[in-house]
C-alpha cells in the first residue's frame, strides 16, 4: 500500500460533514424506509473509510492507473 490511495486529511474532514449532513437530511425529510437506511448506509461507509484512512474506491482507480502505466512501458509508449 503507498500513500496515494491513502485518505488525506481534508478528504476525511469533508467525509466527515457529508456524513453528518446525510443523516441531518435523512431525519429532516420525510423519507420511505428504504431511502433512510440508504442514507445511514452511505454515511457508515464515509465514516468508516475516514475511521479506516483507507478507501477502496480509491484503492481500484489506483490499480487501475497503475495497472495502464505499466502496460505502456511494456508495450513501449512513453
Amino acid at each position: 500500500m503507498t500513500n496515494s490511495a491513502l485518505i488525506g486529511p481534508f478528504d476525511r474532514i469533508f467525509r466527515v460533514v457529508i456524513g453528518v449532513m446525510l443523516l441531518i437530511f435523512t431525519y429532516a425529510l420525510h423519507l420511505t424506509n428504504t431511502w433512510f437506511a440508504a442514507m445511514h448506509l452511505a454515511a457508515v461507509y464515509l465514516w468508516i473509510t475516514t475511521m479506516v484512512v483507507w478507501d477502496p474506491a480509491y484503492a481500484v482507480v489506483y490499480k487501475v492507473i497503475i495497472t495502464y502505466r505499466e502496460y505502456k512501458n511494456l508495450r513501449g509508449e512513453f
